[in-house]
């Protein structure tokens, strides 16, 4: 009787939240963690919020990384706002006049160069470098790949690439960080990274 209830001990888990042993099937299981009954509408309320792990990490959720994005925009788009109405707004103002003149194609080409090479580098630099914008920075986000280390430059610019992936089809690709247990959008699965709060 001894013998039977030993393989029984042995096979009772352990709730990754308060430490209780329990049967397998009396757990809910997130990946690796295992949570009980009693600590899974906290635990599940905290995934919501930033998908907390059992080793400590904080995935960055939805809203916080919108927030980011938003935050990035604006600081490339101010001053590239400032630097159109310099360029070409004297070519719009011909195109209105009562002679109007046809638009100088070079410009627009070379303005849309500009905004290309602007954005890549703001994104690859800070990503690489420092492991986040200065928009996730402000909210204490970082991006790192599966291990935990900073991006490679490489990765980086193949992430810049695919975050055209999650906008083309419909923002659906941003819209599954909301979703995912890791808070990750489309160009996070197809890079291997993750976005942590710090």
């Amino acid at each position: 009787m001894g013998t039977s209830a030993a393989p029984q001990l042995d096979q009772r888990q352990f709730c990754s939240e308060c430490g209780r042993s329990f049967a397998p099937q009396d757990l809910a299981h997130f990946g690796v963690v295992a949570i009980c009954a009693d600590c899974k509408p906290n635990y599940v309320q905290r995934m919501r919020e930033g998908a907390t792990t059992a080793s400590g990490i904080v995935y960055g959720g939805f809203w916080r990384r919108f927030v980011a994005i938003i935050l990035d925009g604006l600081i490339i788009g101010v001053p590239m706002s400032v630097l159109l109405m310099v360029f070409l707004f004297p070519s719009f103002s011909r195109m209105s006049s009562s002679s109007p003149e046809p638009p100088n194609v070079g410009l627009v080409l070379l303005w849309e160069a500009a905004i290309f090479v602007i954005s890549f580098t703001y994104f690859v630099y800070f990503n690489s470098q420092k492991g986040a914008t200065p928009g996730k920075m402000a909210l204490g986000l970082k991006i790192v790949t599966v291990s935990g280390e900073r991006m490679s430059v490489a990765r980086t610019i193949g992430r810049y690439f695919a975050h055209s992936l999650s906008g083309l089809i419909l923002y659906i690709g941003y819209i599954m960080a909301a979703f995912d247990d890791q808070k990750r959008a489309l160009h996070d699965h197809i890079c291997s990274t993750r976005v942590i709060r710090t």
